[in-house]
């Protein structure tokens, strides 16, 4: 059995062969082989002992079970008929189907369109986002889908300037939009007075200590701090021996926009004094003074101005 080519009726391809008795001019039914007599009209090819017959004259077939000869066979005849039967095919798709069941690719414009759902058995482009979009569910599109840019994480400077001179400087009307605030004071020179800090412009006994520091020169030495409720976040750089000391500090706001609790505060400090005294400070304070949000950083010295320093307030998402 054979069929046909991919896009035509395919073809049932039966051998029928025969040695009919003497006198025959009707094939029908069963070969010598058991095989049925089937053809499409006008596909049959009938054979008489090897001699291909000629269709309408040597023979008739009208009905695609029966072939008549127009000459009865002899004593010894063997009819053959190669019968190409038809074979109609069930759940086809026509072209026409098939197109529209495929999407089609016109309906891409550029490199990264998408495609996608938007009702049953319906699909629409989505175009491409610009660089850096992320594809997000949106309920409220056609597509159920949105090109957005991802909010920004890391860090954001929010203020920045020189302590030189300055016996105080406030940063105010820090937003509220972040989850913590970082401040970093660079080369800070206390001039001997020490380097301090407040919040929202608050200078009563609200705040609280503890820190470790370690200073090493010839003698070396440390010390463990505890303070009760003073009125500032001290960053231990005016207790150096020699307390005049140049130096850095890292100061740390978790969660300062809470409007609930305390307000606590991580310090990591490092100085060098005009003695050559290093001191290493690591506190945790904690501001008590109001539930409100942090929106005010005040640094400065214990008395007299800065003689060196720059400030960089950063918002971490």
């Amino acid at each position: 059995m054979s069929t046909g080519r991919i896009g035509t009726t395919p073809v049932l391809q039966v051998r029928w062969s025969k040695a009919p008795s003497a006198g025959t001019t009707s094939l029908s039914g069963l070969d010598d082989n058991s095989v049925s007599l089937v053809y499409s009209v006008g596909y049959e090819a009938v054979y008489q002992n090897g001699v291909l017959l000629s269709r309408g004259n040597d023979y008739t077939a009208t009905n695609g079970t029966t072939i008549t000869l127009t000459t009865a066979t002899v004593a010894g005849d063997i009819i053959e008929v190669f019968a190409n039967q038809t074979i109609p095919l069930t759940d086809t798709y026509s072209q026409t189907v098939a197109n529209s069941l495929f999407v089609n690719q016109a309906t891409f414009d550029a490199k990264g369109d998408l495609i996608a759902g938007t009702a049953d058995n319906t699909y629409s482009r989505l175009a491409v986002g610009t660089n850096g979009q992320v594809l997000t569910a949106a309920s409220t599109t056609s597509t159920g889908l949105s090109w957005t840019t991802p909010a920004s994480g890391g860090m954001t400077q929010l203020a920045t300037g020189s302590l030189n001179g300055t016996a105080s400087v406030t940063i105010s009307s820090i937003s509220t939009s972040y989850v913590d605030l970082v401040l970093y004071c660079y080369a800070v020179n206390t001039n001997g007075n020490g380097c301090f800090f407040r919040v929202n412009g608050d200078s009563n006994a609200n705040y609280g200590g503890l820190y470790h520091r370690f200073y090493n020169n010839a003698l070396g030495g440390n010390a463990y701090n505890t303070s009760g409720f003073t009125s500032l976040i001290n960053s231990t750089g005016e207790t150096t021996p020699d307390n005049n000391a140049t130096g850095n500090v890292v100061l740390e706001f978790p969660n300062y926009a809470v409007t609930t609790g305390t307000k606590n505060t991580r310090c990591l400090s490092y100085w060098v004094s005009n003695g050559g005294y290093k001191t290493v400070a690591h506190a945790v304070h904690a501001y008590t003074g109001t539930a409100a949000a942090i929106t005010s950083i005040e640094i400065f010295t214990g008395g007299g101005n800065f003689t060196g320093g720059t400030y960089v307030l950063y918002g971490v998402k």
